[in-house]
């Protein structure tokens, strides 16, 4: 199923169950909650081991569904053409000089270190 496809689905779904009565703030909260559940099996991924490992590992894809779900709900409420603005994302970011963004990550990176080395110090331990 293509992104033109799962959004028209969901328009349809949720007309037939009673899905498009929530608001979009239940929407909205509802992503939240996907996304925080994403979060959580991300973070057991790292966490744990062997078959609970694993149990998280094939949730993540269930959670990222789950999360675009609410999104394509959130895109219906607004009439957002998810097909439309993705090759327009897509278009953009093709335009984009690697180069110029190879060096923004690395000074995050750089950034985010330093920030990282000053906590510790100001937390009463050091790193490595």
């Amino acid at each position: 199923m293509n992104i033109k496809g799962f959004q028209e689905w969901t328009r349809e779904f949720d007309e037939t169950t009673g899905w498009e009565l929530l608001t979009t703030p239940q929407l909205l909260a509802h992503l939240t909650e996907e996304v925080g559940e994403l979060a959580q099996s991300i973070n057991r991924t790292s966490e744990y081991r062997g078959e609970v490992r694993d149990q998280h590992l094939k949730n993540i894809g269930v959670e990222l569904v789950d999360a675009l779900w609410f999104l394509v709900k959130i895109a219906n409420r607004f009439e957002v053409d998810l097909s439309a603005n993705l090759q327009a994302f897509v278009d953009r970011v093709n335009a984009w000089p690697p180069e110029k963004h190879q060096g923004k990550l690395e000074n995050g990176l750089e950034t985010l270190k330093r920030d990282l080395g000053r906590s510790d110090t100001h937390h009463g331990f050091r790193s490595g």
